[in-house]
Parts: structure tokens; sequence; C-alpha cells
């Protein structure tokens, strides 16, 4: 198939509007300049919060009003993300995310980044990847931080729209997981999965969404915490209207009941179980996992917006058959991620995890190079371009409910 029939075939699907972005991090001026050329709507900017709050900011403010007004001036909205990984040195001096100071500090940082930055953003995406920064070695600590983590979430955007307006868009960029049961016709696979669910998704879609942690957690969990650190109206707090439901995309994995065996590192709870490694090394496998969370997300919390970010291969650049293997990656799981927009699922953007990592683009010095991805990727925006074009009143296709897979029994609400 050409790259041609290839673009085509992607694009059948899509509604309009529909955004195309990519996160950049501060500081890399080529790659800004590369995605109004490759004709990007959106850039998701990731700040690092050590750069600007603690006891030595790094990177003053008005140098980061610089750079977004930089990206506004050449056509591109901004989404700023605000990550919580990289706290200022006095926060994880003292226990990081497993004490609660880090989400009330978390929150004036958001204020303070909406009170000087507010007339250049668009969105505000609020602590990308929760469920990966509160996973610690230590079970206990491991909820303690999810909780805390997820109470961060609430109280950030309650900020940023106190100081914006109520009407301030706020998304989440969840890291979910596909488990699947290692053998699909072992009950006590399936019964491991659904356990692997309860701490790789349901702890943070519980509380963000429908202010509960599930009872089966709680209970799953009371030989390694009273749960004490959940304050009355916590919960509460932790849910607020999400503008934007996203999910951060990562390879499915497998459980397997394992009797006797001890909980993975960071993952409480999951005692007697066996996770196996992502499935990175098939593409398609690799990629089907995102229509399965797309699809599941979109029967759980039906008339949500939903973004995708997404990988394309991170290979080393010396690898004969890598810029090849990135193109391959990234065909896969956009195609996965239009047969669920196809079903019905309502997304709105995809959002490419980064857009000089080596994927589509590597940087040398000022200098940047497309990779063979990049080149494809490029057609396929000016392909978009042309669609809205000829048709700006493209209408989302009618929900077929002919979906391959669904997670809906792991992702219920209770």
């Amino acid at each position: 198939m050409s790259t041609k029939d290839t673009i085509r075939d992607l694009h059948v699907a899509l509604p309009a509007p529909f955004r195309w972005g990519a996160t950049l991090t501060a500081g890399t001026g080529p790659c800004a300049a590369l995605a109004a050329d490759l004709g990007l709507d959106t850039v998701r900017f990731a700040l690092r919060w050590s750069d600007l709050a603690g006891e030595d900011p790094r990177r003053p403010l008005a140098t980061v009003r610089s750079e977004l007004a930089a990206l506004r001036e050449r056509g591109l909205a901004i989404e700023l993300a605000l990550p919580g990984h990289d706290l200022p040195a006095s926060l994880a001096e003292a226990g990081g995310w497993t004490e609660r100071s880090s989400a009330e500090r978390y929150a004036d940082y958001a204020a303070g980044l909406a009170r000087g930055l507010a007339d250049l953003v668009e969105r505000w995406i609020v602590l990308p990847e929760p469920v990966a920064l509160a996973r610690r070695p230590e079970a206990a600590a491991t909820l303690r931080a999810a909780h805390h983590v997820n109470l961060a979430h609430g109280m950030a955007a309650r900020a940023i729209r106190a100081e914006v307006s109520d009407e301030a868009r706020v998304g989440f960029s969840l890291d979910l997981a596909v488990l699947d049961p290692a053998d699909e016709t072992s009950s006590a696979d399936h019964l491991a999965a659904e356990r692997a669910q309860l701490v790789a998704n349901k702890i943070v879609l519980g509380p963000l969404l429908d202010a509960t942690y599930p009872i089966e957690l709680i209970e799953g969990t009371r030989h390694l915490t009273d749960w004490s650190f959940v304050h009355a109206g916590d919960l509460h707090t932790a849910r607020v209207r999400v503008d934007e439901l996203g999910v951060s995309y990562h390879p499915p994995r497998t459980v397997r009941a394992v009797p006797d065996a001890p909980a993975p590192a960071g993952w409480p709870g999951c005692e007697g179980l066996e996770l196996g490694a992502p499935a990175a090394d098939d593409r398609a496998l690799s990629a089907r996992g995102l229509y399965d969370i797309v699809t599941a997300l979109d029967t759980a919390y039906e008339g949500s917006d939903l973004s995708v970010v997404c990988a394309p291969a991170r290979l080393a650049p010396s690898a004969e058959d890598a810029p090849h293997e990135r193109l391959v990656d990234l065909r896969e799981h956009l195609s996965e991620l239009h047969a669920a927009v196809a079903d019905g699922a309502q997304v709105v953007a995809c959002i490419l995890d980064s857009l000089c990592d080596g994927s589509l683009a590597s940087v040398d010095g000022s200098e940047v190079r497309l990779t063979e991805a990049g080149f494809w990727f490029r057609d396929l925006l000016a392909n978009q371009r042309e669609r809205r074009a000829a048709d700006p009143a493209q209408r989302r296709p009618a929900e077929t409910k002919d979906r391959r897979r669904s997670l809906r029994r792991l992702l219920r609400r209770r």
C-alpha cells in the first residue's frame, strides 16, 4: 500500500474539528518552529516544577511567557502541562507525594502559573501520568502518594479556575493500563487482571471522576493501611469538572495468577499475580490496546471529550531498521485511534508524546531533520487540512457499536 493510500484510509473516520499536537519542553526552540511547519494545531508545553518554584528557581516566568508567546505567534494553541515528578527540593526531601503538603504546594504552584500565563494558555493539563507519579517501592507509600496526587488534581483545577475563571479549560492525562489475562480461558487469570486494574486504573478514575475509591481496593489493601490519609471532604475536592479526559497510552501487559507470589513493587494488594512485560515488540499487539482503552473510556464515561497521547517507537537512531520501525509504529497507533473514532468514540485530539526525540525528528544544533515517520506524519497533516478545507462541516460518524473488544467490565462505574 502506498503512503498516500494509507493516509487516505486513516482519515475516513476523523471528525472535524480534530486537534493534532505534540509535546514540547521548555528550551526547545528549533522544535517549536517544526511544530508550526508541520501544521500542528496545538503544542502541549511541559514545564518542570523545580525550574519555576522552590528555593532556587532556575527558569523565570518571563522566559516561559516569551516561549509561549513565540508559539502563539506561529499560530499554535498552547496546552500547558504541569507534571509533578520534579518537585522542589524541600518537598522531595520531606517525602514527596507521600505527604499531603505536596498537594497543597502544587495547587499554589498552579495558581501562580494561572496568574502569570492565563492570557497565553488555552488548556491546562494537571499532573499528567499520575499512576507512575504515585508508584513507590513500598505498597503503603504508593497508596498514600496516589491519594495525594488525586487530591492535587482537584485542588490545582480549582486553583486555576479561581485565578482565571470558572470557564478555564482543565484536562487530565491519565496513564491508564490495558491489562489482559495471560490465559483467556483461565478464570484465575481473569480475577488477577481485575485486581491489577484496581491499582492501575481505578485508583485514579474512581476519585477523579466518581469521588470514590472502589470498595474492592480498600478491602484488598486493609492489611497495608487503614486509609486514614483520606480526610473528610478529600474526595469531593478531588472530583472536578474535566473538560477533556486524556489517556497517555502505554502498550498492554498480561496478568497471570501465581499463588503465593509477592505483589509486584508499586502494585499494592496484588499478591498472587505476575505481570508480563509490556507488549512493545509486537507492533500490532502494542497498538491494539489503544483502541481498547479509548473505547472503554468512551463507554464508561459517555459524553466526555477524550484526547490521546501516544508515542511512536523510541528506537536507537543507530539501529538499521529504526526509521522504518518508527513509521510502522506510528501508523499502527493512528490506525487504532481512527478505528475507535469510527466506532463512535468521542476523541477530539491526538498529541504525540514528543516531537524531537528521534521518532519524528532529530535535532543537531539548530538544525532539525525529519525522520521517515516525520515525513509521513507531515503528509498526514496536509491531507487533514485538505479535508477540512473541502468539507468544513464534517460530522462525526454514527456510532456502530461494532467494537472488537471492550473493557467496559473492567472500567465500569460503581
